[in-house]
Protein backbone atom coordinates (compact mmCIF):
# COMPACT_ATOMS: atom_id res chain seq x y z
CA UNK A 1 0.00 0.00 0.00
CA UNK A 2 1.63 3.23 -0.90
CA UNK A 3 2.11 7.04 0.62
CA UNK A 4 1.13 9.80 -1.19
CA UNK A 5 0.30 13.54 -1.10
CA UNK A 6 -2.89 14.80 -2.56
CA UNK A 7 -1.40 16.04 -5.50
CA UNK A 8 -3.12 19.09 -5.89
CA UNK A 9 -1.37 21.02 -9.13
CA UNK A 10 0.46 24.41 -8.74
CA UNK A 11 -2.21 26.35 -10.19
CA UNK A 12 -2.89 30.18 -9.08
CA UNK A 13 -3.76 29.79 -5.31
CA UNK A 14 -4.38 25.98 -5.01
CA UNK A 15 -1.14 24.32 -2.97
CA UNK A 16 1.50 22.73 -4.13
CA UNK A 17 2.44 20.62 -0.68
CA UNK A 18 5.54 21.13 -0.09
CA UNK A 19 8.22 22.95 2.56
CA UNK A 20 11.36 24.98 0.74
CA UNK A 21 14.43 25.15 3.17
CA UNK A 22 12.54 23.24 6.55
CA UNK A 23 14.39 22.19 9.41
CA UNK A 24 13.75 19.22 11.11
CA UNK A 25 10.77 20.36 14.34
CA UNK A 26 10.43 18.93 18.15
CA UNK A 27 7.20 17.46 18.46
CA UNK A 28 7.06 19.07 21.93
CA UNK A 29 7.08 22.37 20.54
CA UNK A 30 4.37 21.52 18.43
CA UNK A 31 2.44 19.49 20.31
CA UNK A 32 -1.17 20.41 18.59
CA UNK A 33 0.38 18.92 14.99
CA UNK A 34 -1.44 16.13 14.12
CA UNK A 35 -0.77 13.76 10.71
CA UNK A 36 -3.56 11.89 8.95
CA UNK A 37 -3.93 9.46 6.21
CA UNK A 38 -7.45 8.95 4.22
CA UNK A 39 -7.82 5.25 2.66
CA UNK A 40 -8.29 5.48 -1.58
CA UNK A 41 -8.29 3.00 -3.97
CA UNK A 42 -5.55 0.77 -1.87
CA UNK A 43 -2.95 4.27 -1.23
CA UNK A 44 -2.65 5.94 1.70
CA UNK A 45 -3.32 9.96 1.41
CA UNK A 46 -1.27 12.16 3.45
CA UNK A 47 -2.82 15.28 5.09
CA UNK A 48 -1.82 17.82 8.26
CA UNK A 49 -3.98 18.64 10.81
CA UNK A 50 -4.47 20.38 13.89
CA UNK A 51 -5.83 19.52 17.43
CA UNK A 52 -8.68 21.98 18.60
CA UNK A 53 -9.47 19.91 21.71
CA UNK A 54 -9.44 16.16 23.14
CA UNK A 55 -11.88 15.01 20.42
CA UNK A 56 -12.47 17.35 17.31
CA UNK A 57 -9.25 17.60 14.60
CA UNK A 58 -8.89 20.95 12.22
CA UNK A 59 -8.00 20.09 8.95
CA UNK A 60 -8.51 20.86 4.78
CA UNK A 61 -11.81 19.54 2.68
CA UNK A 62 -9.24 19.00 -0.18
CA UNK A 63 -7.82 15.79 2.20
CA UNK A 64 -10.92 14.19 1.30
CA UNK A 65 -12.70 12.33 -1.45
CA UNK A 66 -16.57 12.64 -2.19
CA UNK A 67 -16.67 9.01 -1.04
CA UNK A 68 -14.04 8.89 1.74
CA UNK A 69 -15.77 7.35 5.28
CA UNK A 70 -14.87 7.98 8.62
CA UNK A 71 -13.18 4.57 9.11
CA UNK A 72 -11.07 5.48 6.19
CA UNK A 73 -9.37 8.41 7.88
CA UNK A 74 -6.89 7.69 10.79
CA UNK A 75 -5.64 10.35 13.05
CA UNK A 76 -1.65 10.08 14.36
CA UNK A 77 -0.87 12.56 17.32
CA UNK A 78 2.37 13.22 19.31
CA UNK A 79 4.41 11.62 16.78
CA UNK A 80 7.32 13.36 15.44
CA UNK A 81 8.30 10.63 13.02
CA UNK A 82 5.64 9.26 10.47
CA UNK A 83 6.37 5.44 10.84
CA UNK A 84 7.15 5.31 15.14
CA UNK A 85 3.95 3.07 15.77
CA UNK A 86 5.32 2.17 19.17
CA UNK A 87 5.14 6.48 19.53
CA UNK A 88 1.95 9.02 20.50
CA UNK A 89 -1.71 7.84 19.13
CA UNK A 90 -3.37 6.93 16.30
CA UNK A 91 -7.10 6.71 16.04
CA UNK A 92 -9.90 6.62 13.66
CA UNK A 93 -12.12 9.05 12.79
CA UNK A 94 -15.74 9.09 14.25
CA UNK A 95 -17.48 11.58 11.86
CA UNK A 96 -15.98 14.54 8.66
CA UNK A 97 -17.45 17.73 8.96
CA UNK A 98 -16.70 19.28 5.65
CA UNK A 99 -17.52 23.35 5.21
CA UNK A 100 -20.84 23.32 3.18
CA UNK A 101 -19.46 26.23 1.10
CA UNK A 102 -16.13 24.63 0.07
CA UNK A 103 -15.91 25.24 -3.59
CA UNK A 104 -13.88 22.33 -5.51
CA UNK A 105 -11.38 21.65 -7.39
CA UNK A 106 -11.27 25.88 -7.75
CA UNK A 107 -10.07 28.79 -6.16
CA UNK A 108 -10.46 26.17 -2.92
CA UNK A 109 -13.14 28.62 -1.26
CA UNK A 110 -13.92 27.83 2.84
CA UNK A 111 -11.02 25.23 2.51
CA UNK A 112 -11.36 23.81 5.97
CA UNK A 113 -12.99 20.17 7.69
CA UNK A 114 -13.50 19.03 11.31
CA UNK A 115 -13.03 15.52 12.23
CA UNK A 116 -14.60 13.98 15.18
CA UNK A 117 -12.24 11.09 16.86
CA UNK A 118 -13.69 7.98 17.68
CA UNK A 119 -12.76 8.38 21.51
CA UNK A 120 -10.18 11.08 23.21
CA UNK A 121 -6.49 11.97 22.96
CA UNK A 122 -4.38 11.64 25.89
CA UNK A 123 -2.63 15.26 26.59
CA UNK A 124 0.76 15.04 26.95
CA UNK A 125 3.77 16.95 26.35
CA UNK A 126 3.48 15.72 22.60
CA UNK A 127 -0.27 15.77 22.62
CA UNK A 128 -1.87 19.17 23.50
CA UNK A 129 -4.15 21.56 21.62
CA UNK A 130 -3.84 24.55 19.82
CA UNK A 131 -4.07 27.81 21.50
CA UNK A 132 -6.71 29.97 19.74
CA UNK A 133 -6.21 33.67 19.35
CA UNK A 134 -8.32 35.29 22.31
CA UNK A 135 -10.20 37.85 20.41
CA UNK A 136 -10.86 38.26 16.65
CA UNK A 137 -9.03 41.42 16.96
CA UNK A 138 -5.98 40.32 18.04
CA UNK A 139 -3.07 41.56 16.12
CA UNK A 140 -0.23 39.20 14.42
CA UNK A 141 3.74 39.26 13.73
CA UNK A 142 4.75 39.82 9.71
CA UNK A 143 5.66 36.15 9.53
CA UNK A 144 4.72 32.72 10.12
CA UNK A 145 6.03 29.63 11.02
CA UNK A 146 4.58 25.92 8.41
CA UNK A 147 4.61 22.83 10.01
CA UNK A 148 4.32 19.07 8.55
CA UNK A 149 5.43 16.11 7.11
CA UNK A 150 5.10 17.04 3.70
CA UNK A 151 7.71 17.23 0.59
CA UNK A 152 10.48 19.31 1.08
CA UNK A 153 11.18 20.00 -2.92
CA UNK A 154 9.23 19.60 -6.46
CA UNK A 155 10.52 16.19 -6.88
CA UNK A 156 11.13 14.89 -3.43
CA UNK A 157 9.09 12.36 -0.73
CA UNK A 158 7.08 13.62 1.86
CA UNK A 159 9.33 13.85 5.12
CA UNK A 160 9.38 10.65 7.59
CA UNK A 161 9.93 13.91 10.91
CA UNK A 162 8.10 16.86 11.45
CA UNK A 163 9.69 19.99 9.90
CA UNK A 164 9.29 23.44 9.98
CA UNK A 165 10.00 26.89 8.22
CA UNK A 166 9.17 30.60 8.18
CA UNK A 167 7.95 32.48 5.79
CA UNK A 168 6.94 35.97 5.44
CA UNK A 169 2.98 37.01 5.09
CA UNK A 170 2.35 39.16 2.00
CA UNK A 171 0.06 41.86 2.32
CA UNK A 172 -3.58 41.75 0.96
CA UNK A 173 -3.82 44.38 -1.65
CA UNK A 174 -0.32 42.50 -3.13
CA UNK A 175 -2.05 39.21 -3.21
CA UNK A 176 -4.63 40.40 -4.77
CA UNK A 177 -2.96 42.63 -7.35
CA UNK A 178 -1.39 38.73 -8.27
CA UNK A 179 -4.21 36.47 -8.27
CA UNK A 180 -6.53 38.85 -8.64
CA UNK A 181 -10.21 37.54 -7.87
CA UNK A 182 -8.88 34.52 -6.99
CA UNK A 183 -7.61 35.89 -3.69
CA UNK A 184 -10.10 36.52 -0.63
CA UNK A 185 -9.13 38.29 2.05
CA UNK A 186 -11.75 37.45 4.16
CA UNK A 187 -10.98 33.59 3.49
CA UNK A 188 -8.01 33.33 2.91
CA UNK A 189 -3.77 34.14 4.23
CA UNK A 190 -1.02 34.97 1.55
CA UNK A 191 2.41 33.92 2.47
CA UNK A 192 5.37 32.69 1.10
CA UNK A 193 8.82 33.37 -0.08
CA UNK A 194 11.78 33.25 -2.32
CA UNK A 195 13.72 30.69 -1.28
CA UNK A 196 11.48 29.61 1.70
CA UNK A 197 8.31 28.30 0.42
CA UNK A 198 4.95 26.43 1.18
CA UNK A 199 1.81 25.28 0.70
CA UNK A 200 -0.79 24.26 2.82
CA UNK A 201 -1.85 20.50 2.00
CA UNK A 202 0.22 18.68 4.47
CA UNK A 203 0.95 21.41 6.67
CA UNK A 204 -0.49 24.56 8.68
CA UNK A 205 -0.07 27.93 9.09
CA UNK A 206 1.49 29.06 13.35
CA UNK A 207 0.95 32.77 13.58
CA UNK A 208 2.44 34.23 16.56
CA UNK A 209 0.88 37.48 17.78
CA UNK A 210 3.15 40.44 18.46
Amino acid sequence: MGEHDPGLPANGLIPTSKIVNGTIAFQEEFSFAVFLYTKHKGNDYLCGGVIYDSIFILTTAHCFYEDTLPQDVSINAGKQKKHSPSVGETILAEQIYIHENYSNPFPHDNDIAIILLSRPLKFSSTINAVEMPKNEDQKYANEATVVGWGRTGENSMTSDELIKTTIPLVPDMKCKSIFKKNFSSDLMICAGGISTDSCYVNRFLWISSN
